[in-house]
């Protein structure tokens, strides 16, 4: 078991505006059928294949700040790959809960409380789970993974079907073959709401490299900020699992 804050790598900012309606694979883009060289650099620029593919799971402890620091809490994320994932965001005096085992998604103020979620809800927690398993989804999923772009920024962007109707868009900044921001997309959602996540502050943790701060963005407009204190790999027993939230 391991928890370190890591080593700083280069620092990589970007801005994000994503509109109501984000491309699909096909629609107007300049499409290779080949990701596997880019796939490659991103797996290197990480750490290595064998050094990606050693995390199984992860757990990530940090504190999110919604826009305008309206709001701050303590947040709990354990990821074990793009099907399942564990999210607590403790507040003062409330908390949200969200869990997603395979194509089944809860989420409630407390363990207790959990109640299924379906539909886009289900969806969005499902995106959210792929994103935070890269970039070990994209060794995964190459065959569902395509190249397009290049993005207005000169970014490689692979486009992964992640599901049935949802979409992950992720731009590869050049130099550094660091992934530096993600799009998602549900195709079937009643109103098509472009989810984005800018991704800076890359540190190394026991050989893995991870991103210490987040920025997301919903339909243009930013949302939140998520910085990262501690990722532990592997995490085994109580770490492996939520913290009850205070006051449940």
């Amino acid at each position: 078991m391991h928890r370190k804050k890591g080593h700083r790598t280069p620092l990589i900012i970007t801005v994000a505006l994503v509109g109501s309606a984000l491309p699909t694979i096909a629609h107007g883009q300049s499409v290779s059928s080949d990701p596997g060289p880019v796939v490659d650099r991103v797996l290197e620029a990480y750490g290595g294949g064998d050094a990606v593919r050693s995390v199984d799971s992860y757990r990530q402890e940090g504190m999110l700040v919604t826009a305008r620091g309206a709001a701050h809490g303590q947040v709990y994320r354990i990821s074990e790959g793009a099907s399942k994932l564990s999210v607590l965001v403790d507040y003062p005096g409330r908390s949200e809960v969200r869990l997603l085992e395979e194509d089944v998604a809860w989420r409630g103020t407390s363990p207790a409380s959990l109640t299924p979620v379906e539909g886009p809800l289900q969806g969005a927690m499902a995106l959210q789970a792929a994103r935070i398993a890269l970039p070990r989804l994209l060794d995964e999923l190459r065959a569902e993974t395509e190249l397009a772009g290049p993005s207005d920024e000169g970014m490689a962007v692979l486009v992964v079907r992640v599901g049935q109707d949802l979409l992950l868009r992720v731009y590869v900044e050049e130099e550094t073959n660091l992934i530096v921001r993600t799009e998602s997309v549900i195709e079937s959602a009643p109103a098509v709401v472009g989810f984005a996540t800018n991704y800076s502050d890359h540190r190394s943790v026991d050989g893995v490299v991870f991103a210490f701060r987040e920025e997301t963005y919903a339909s243009g407009r930013h949302t939140a900020t998520s910085i990262i204190e501690s990722v532990e790999l592997n995490p085994e027993g109580p770490r492996a699992r939520l913290p009850i939230p205070q006051g449940n």
